[in-house]
């Protein structure tokens, strides 16, 4: 009888927490194929610090609920000169939304007072890597201070050292799990990510357990471009009014054109660029958006 009871409670236990059309899950399995996940495909988008030279920030963020509140925001810097060179990549998040960060060790280089070099291990933490098929749990996702996925500092006086080097993400594509809070409802999901350098990081899509009720997906947010590869030209689609950069793969500016007409779609000849990897630079509300064709 205690088991026949203990069973009925655990039932209407799982219809309450399905009241409301969204379910508050605890934990998801991180699966970009799965049909209960509500995807957004980034389209490659490019974060890169280095694309025309070191010594400024580039940033990039994520409004899942499209209230002009960036969620997500991702920051890439890179210097060098003097005598030390240093750059990273970061995330951080705002109006409730967090992600999971982890505590890894890492070396770190130090002088002594005859300026000798030497290492420790200390734990420091990093935005935690997720691979496809892992569990996420709610309670990981906690953080919104600003963590670094990469982070790379050397100094070469009075010898060369490196003072401390962070490159788990630097192998292939990953996922970064977060959790956004609307309306008193939780949702779980990834942001699916490969870091290709210290300063360059491709955002490929953002995933969440359901789609965000009573909000209407974003046009605006799905800047696209294609079709890529390229053959003699493309098109640029919701892309806000600004200037649209193209450079070739050693950060040299090969063309330029103006976008002057809001939302709309945008073509650009590139019949007379050679074959190869291009990086296309644009403003998307404010922002500099980063995206990666390929010429045929």
């Amino acid at each position: 009888m205690k088991k026949i009871k203990s069973f009925i409670l655990f039932g209407l236990a799982m219809i309450v927490c399905s009241i409301g059309g969204v379910s508050q899950n605890k934990y998801i399995t991180i699966n970009p194929s799965s049909d209960s996940m509500y995807v957004i495909n980034t389209h490659d988008t490019v974060i890169c610090s280095n694309i025309i030279g070191c010594g400024h920030h580039v940033f990039y963020s994520l409004d899942l609920d499209h209230n002009s509140i960036p969620d997500y925001t991702f920051e890439a810097w890179c210097y060098m000169g003097g005598s030390s060179t240093q750059s990273y990549i970061r995330l951080s998040s705002a109006d409730s939304s967090t992600f999971s960060v982890d505590s890894v060790t890492d070396h770190e280089g130090h002088y002594d007072s005859l300026g000798n070099v030497y290492y420790t291990d200390a734990l420091v933490p990093m935005v935690r890597i997720y691979s496809e098929f892992d569990t996420l749990y709610s309670s990981e996702c906690t953080i919104s201070v600003q963590t670094n996925l990469t982070h790379y500092y050397e100094s070469f006086y009075p010898k060369p050292c490196v003072q401390s080097s962070l490159d788990n993400w630097i192998w292939g594509p990953h996922y970064i799990g977060i959790r956004k809070r609307i309306h008193g409802v939780d949702y779980l999901g990834w942001i699916k990510a490969e870091v290709l350098d210290y300063y360059t990081l491709v955002i490929k899509e953002y995933a969440l357990n359901n789609q965000l009720v009573g909000i209407p997906p974003s046009e605006s947010s799905l800047m696209t471009i294609y079709p890529n590869p390229v053959g003699s030209s493309f098109f640029i689609r919701n892309l806000t009014c600004g200037k649209v950069e193209i450079y070739d793969v050693f950060g040299s500016l090969v063309m330029t054109a103006d976008h002057s007409d809001n939302g709309s779609e945008m073509e650009i000849s590139v019949d007379h660029l050679q074959s190869g990897i291009y990086f296309v630079r644009m403003v998307e509300k404010g922002q500099i958006i980063t995206r990666k064709i390929i010429k045929k």
